[in-house]
Parts: C-alpha cells; sequence; structure tokens
C-alpha cells in the first residue's frame, strides 16, 4: 500500500516515520521545504500545565510518554546525532497566581488535573522563589508541573523525516497539490505541480492550509488558521 503525505511539518514527519516503520511504501510532499512553515513558527512545548482533564490533556499526557522513547529508538536507528536535533527538555514548569481568587482557581485546577494522573505539586513562596529567583513577590499560590517539556520544532521535524527515510520513506519538496486523481468514485493520486502522484491513501496533513489542500481535493474541511497556533 502507497500512501502519499500531503504536508511535512513535524505531524507530516512523525506520520511518514509511523507508516514507514510500518511497512507502508510512504511519499511526504511540501510546497515548501520540510518544517518551514507554521513547524518553524512554533515553541515546540509538550504542556500539561495548561490542559484540563480531558481529550485534549490525555493527548499531551501521551505525548510527554512518547518523546523520550522516540529519540531512544531514532538514536539506536541514526545515532545519537539525530535525537539530538530533537532537543527534547524536560524542564518542567510553574504557574503561579497574584490574586486570592486566582489562587482558589488554580488550587481547584490542579486538583482536576491531578486526578486525571498530571504531577501538580503546591509550592510555599520560599519554595517558589528559590526555583524562579525573578518571581513577583505579590504572589498568591504556585504549582510545580514537573512534567512539562519542550522540543525544537524543526530539529524534531527533520530527525523524524530522517528516521522515516531510513525505513523507505521518500520526500518531494517544492510540490504543491493541484487536483485528485479519482477512479471509481475514490481517490487514487493527486496530480501536483511536479507531476503525478499514485497512491491508495492520501494524507491531508497541511494545517493552517489544509483547508485549501481538502478544497482542491474535492473534500473540503472547515479548518482556519488562527493567530498563535503551532
Amino acid at each position: 500500500m502507497k500512501a502519499v503525505i500531503v504536508g511535512a511539518g513535524i505531524i507530516g514527519c512523525a506520520l511518514t516515520r509511523e507508516l514507514a516503520r510500518h511497512g507502508l511504501d510512504v511519499e511526504v510532499i511540501d510546497r515548501g521545504a520540510p518544517g518551514a512553515g507554521t513547524t518553524a513558527h512554533g515553541e515546540g512545548n509538550v504542556l500539561v500545565s495548561d490542559k484540563g482533564p480531558g481529550p485534549e490533556l490525555a493527548l499531551a499526557q501521551l505525548s510527554r510518554t512518547l518523546w523520550p522513547s522516540t529519540i531512544d529508538e531514532i538514536d539506536e536507528q541514526c545515532g545519537t546525532q539525530m535525537g539530538r536535533l530533537i532537543e527534547f527538555e524536560p524542564k518542567g514548569g510553574i504557574v503561579v497566581a497574584t490574586t486570592d481568587a486566582g489562587a482558589q482557581s488554580l488550587t481547584d485546577f490542579a486538583a482536576r488535573q491531578r486526578l486525571a494522573g498530571v504531577d501538580a505539586t503546591a509550592l510555599s513562596h520560599a519554595e517558589a522563589h528559590e526555583a524562579e529567583p525573578h518571581l513577583t513577590r505579590d504572589l498568591a499560590s504556585a504549582f510545580l508541573y514537573p512534567e512539562d517539556a519542550q522540543v525544537q520544532p524543526v530539529g524534531a521535524a527533520h530527525a523524524l523525516l530522517f528516521s522515516a527515510k531510513g525505513f523507505g520513506a521518500r520526500v518531494r519538496v517544492g510540490t504543491e497539490v493541484l487536483a485528485p486523481v479519482v477512479a471509481h468514485g475514490r481517490i487514487v493520486g493527486i496530480d501536483t505541480i511536479t507531476g503525478r502522484i499514485d497512491a491508495d491513501v492520501v494524507i491531508n496533513c497541511a494545517v493552517p492550509w489544509a483547508a485549501d489542500v481538502s478544497n482542491r481535493l474535492g473534500a473540503p474541511i472547515a479548518v482556519k488558521p488562527r493567530r498563535g497556533a503551532s
């Protein structure tokens, strides 16, 4: 089975690697360069501190679990120079409140998170200022989230893509989708500015441009860019 992935950002690169390592014939295309779009503008935060119980928190917890093991796999496959590109930093985070009302909200929020498996630890004023000496002295409460982490998004995308290529995946840059190739009522490939690409599966990973790509493929989806999203 052949899959074509449209968009070589961090999501497209991760999916390319996952499919290739499970034996699919995978080609990822991008109208620019890998990791040069939204991925290059992201902070790379892997945060649990800002998410209440629910699907988004569950995904963040899964991501926090997967990054270390993925780096180990890439190190073993490609060498540590590739794993180091990801710059995984499990640095933790501190969330603070400066009013009594904010402190109560933060305490209640942390309690709900702990029920969902998040490590959220209340800090005394002294502990908070020892950890972050430049914090305001007007502090009502502080919570430590040791599971918060960060990666370098572009480096991570390239490390994932390098690993994917080791599993046989191919990359085509400077390639924009023009239209679908349809047979018997289903998409069997795409026409691009660099030629036709046949595929059993076409996956749209174009993030803010996903709506434009989906419109061109005849299967519109309501995705809109949002300032600050990554």
